[in-house]
């Protein structure tokens, strides 16, 4: 129990704050889950644009590379918040991100 006391709490910078309290909950916004999985039965190209426009494909890459350089932690809760309101834009962000990585 010690050991897990130990462990300092996760702490954002203030860019990856600004884009939880930004982007992200904007994103979340405009993902109507219903409509996105029963009327559509697609993600909208206004999503894809925001997701590709606000950086969300490349939030692990470094800055220097062109991404926004977020630790994992901070992927972690902008996945984990997209997840609550649109599990498919959750997935997109994801898996994209992990392609984006690889090549």
């Amino acid at each position: 129990m010690d050991k897990l006391r130990a462990v300092p709490p996760i702490t954002l910078t203030e860019a990856e704050k600004a884009f939880l309290d930004g982007p992200t909950n904007e994103l979340c916004r405009m993902a109507n889950d219903w409509e996105i999985r029963h009327t559509l039965k697609e993600i909208p190209e206004e999503i894809w644009s925001f997701v590709k426009k606000h950086g969300f494909l490349g939030m692990l890459i470094s800055k220097e590379h062109g991404g926004l350089g977020f630790s994992a932690q901070a992927q972690s809760l902008v996945l984990g918040r997209i997840a609550s309101r649109s599990p498919d834009v959750c997935t997109l962000v994801m898996c994209r991100t992990r392609w984006a990585r690889v090549s």
